[in-house]
């Protein structure tokens, strides 16, 4: 019995601890390397979570909205929620900026077939911009 409460106990402090390692919608600190006694920050500003958040999934969506406008063979498309909400996640907080994974939905109709589908991407995004690092290419026809 003391085994359990023992087991549960170390589960609840475990999902505890990982919960206070999570990013905050607040500016990123500049971290700092030190060479010769000099403190010389390695990134030149803040990046805020929640803007890089929005700058990946307005980039993602901006590229969809490209690849469809472009698409000779649909008779029409949309991009916005459908089966699933687009989603935005940071995947990763370093010197050189904020990482992001972004999901995008859309839907696409040919003829009497409707397709809704989901796009994936990963975005770099920084003070001064926002790069496509990799992801799902977009090619309806």
């Amino acid at each position: 019995m003391y085994g359990q409460r023992a087991l549960l106990l170390a589960i609840v402090c475990s999902l505890a601890l990982t919960g206070c390692s999570t990013l905050s919608d607040g500016p990123a600190t500049p971290k700092s390397a030190v060479t010769s006694g000099q403190e010389t920050p390695t990134i030149d500003a803040q990046v805020n979570v929640s803007e890089a958040r929005e700058r990946a999934l307005n980039s993602e969506t901006d590229y969809v909205t490209a690849r469809l406008q472009n698409a000779s063979c649909l008779d029409s498309w949309d991009v916005g929620s459908f089966t699933v909400g687009p989603k935005v996640t940071v995947v990763n907080h370093s010197d050189r900026g904020i990482t992001v994974r972004v999901r995008r939905p859309y839907s696409t109709t040919k003829g009497e077939a409707v397709y809704d589908a989901e796009h994936y991407a990963r975005y770099l995004v920084t003070r001064t911009g926002t790069e496509r690092l990799s992801g799902d290419t977009v090619a309806p026809c």
